[in-house]
């Protein structure tokens, strides 16, 4: 079973969103489908996007407007995998 750890940053000039996976288990990584939900403001439904992780580190650029309240990996639960530390950097 997958160990997934992540941040996520805002880049309030280009308007991006970059979000970085890493899977913390050694030997072969994983090839996962992620749903990252992007949460605009506190309690509202989050925005799917969907992208490959296709090694043991992927960093995904995802267009945003504004700086979201919150981001959240596998937002309706499909993977099976355990869940370490996924914070915001500055």
């Amino acid at each position: 079973m997958p160990k997934l750890d992540g941040t996520w940053r805002y880049d309030a000039v280009k308007k991006e969103l970059t979000v970085t996976v890493t899977q913390t288990l050694p030997g072969e990584p994983f090839r996962l489908p992620i749903e990252i939900g992007i949460v605009a403001t506190p309690g509202a439904v989050p925005r799917v996007e969907r992208v490959q992780l296709t090694s043991q580190t992927g960093a995904f650029r995802i267009a945003a407007e504004t700086e979201p309240a919150s981001v959240v990996l596998d937002p309706n639960t499909w993977l099976l995998f355990e869940a370490g530390a996924f914070v915001r950097t500055p």
